[in-house]
């Protein structure tokens, strides 16, 4: 017979998964960390349910007073964005096998926080990068076993 408290995703998705990224088109290794949790982790839901009250109460308010006031495009990558950054807990750059706790973007070298984290993963430049972390994010075999 199965236990389901095995099969908890919220304490599963509390163990730190470190993904490195890939070139977004040759798929190469690029020795760039990022060390995160997963989506059912309680800080990224702490964030997914403030978010899905302010659009409720932004949706009551519209209807109360006649309006529609549907979520914009911008609105819900910057909500995409805040959601990674709090599921994101580090990163490292691995260089010749000299490993730092920092992005390195042009001539910026940068410290992990979650606002840095937030500030890249809603830069369209990075959507590359944000997918890739989406996707780690969303993916409980990173966090239990089959």
């Amino acid at each position: 017979m199965i236990d389901l408290a095995e099969l908890n995703t919220a304490d599963a998705c509390e163990v730190v998964h470190e993904l490195e990224l890939k070139h977004p088109v040759s798929g190469v290794p690029l020795g760039v960390f990022i060390m995160h949790k997963g989506m059912n982790a309680a800080a990224v839901q702490k964030i997914a349910r403030a978010q899905g009250n302010e659009i409720l109460r932004k949706q009551f308010t519209a209807t109360r007073k006649g309006k529609e006031d549907a979520p914009t495009i911008e609105e819900s990558g910057k909500r995409s964005a805040k959601l990674l950054a709090a599921a994101t807990v580090g990163w490292a750059t691995d260089e010749k096998g000299k490993r730092e706790d920092v992005l390195v973007i042009g001539k910026e070298r940068i410290a992990f926080s979650p606002e840095q984290a937030e500030r890249i993963y809603d830069n369209p430049g990075f959507g590359w990068l944000r997918e890739q972390v989406d996707e780690a994010v969303a993916d409980l075999g990173n966090f239990m076993k089959g």
